[in-house]
């Protein structure tokens, strides 16, 4: 797109399945080690326990274990986040129509200075882009927790298997086992994504 233009959502959804599967597969190794630091009782030394994960199993190949569900996680999360984010900021959404009639509504019903319309209206287009980031986050964290689940497991549990953890959980705990910490996960990546967004579209705006 062209500057100043949004990205379409198709073209936004793919761009940012794509970027995350490079990401996952680069960052792999310090996803395993992060898990397993929180997942630790004791005091967690990085290099010497992925020296002890590559001994106890499969060499250089263990330290990319839950790279297949990460990346069932993370594709579809970007995918699904960037795509309701460009249609929620674009033109034609609902989020967007409500935001230009409230603009319209306060620009007919306010007699304050020039100066202050400039701020109080930039500020009003980041409040459109925090909404509409977390939102989109929400709903993109909600969709991919049992894949978050899984790929937990596979990590903390030191399971080779996609299939077999999935199994487990719906053996031991039901359909419910996949969305354990859906309401954390959800509460961490919506003001996180919020942020993000009303950071980026008002540093952008700027240059």
């Amino acid at each position: 797109p062209k500057k100043n233009e949004n990205a379409s959502p198709q073209l936004a959804l793919f761009c940012g399945a794509s970027a995350r599967i490079i990401t996952a597969i680069v960052a792999s190794p310090l996803e395993l080690a992060r898990t397993r630091a929180q997942a630790s009782h004791t005091k967690y030394h990085l290099i010497s326990d992925l020296k002890s994960v590559m001994n106890q199993n499969s060499g250089l190949k263990s330290l990319f274990r839950g790279l297949a569900p990460t990346l069932l996680r993370d594709a579809p999360f970007s995918a699904v986040y960037w795509s309701c984010y460009e249609y929620l900021k674009s033109s034609h959404s609902v989020l967007n129509t409500v935001y230009r009639r409230l603009k319209e509504y306060w620009k007919k019903n306010n007699d304050s200075t020039l100066s202050e319309r400039i701020v109080l209206e930039r500020s009003s287009g980041v409040g459109l882009y925090i909404v509409a980031g977390s939102i989109s986050g929400m709903v993109a964290a909600a969709v991919t927790t049992p894949a978050d689940v899984v790929k937990t497991r596979m990590q903390t549990e030191l399971k080779e298997s996609v299939s077999v953890v999935a199994v487990n959980i719906l053996k031991n705990e039901g359909w419910r086992g996949f969305c354990k910490g859906i309401g954390a996960r959800v509460g961490k990546v919506t003001p996180a994504c919020a942020i993000m967004m009303g950071t980026y579209e008002m540093v952008k705006s700027v240059w």
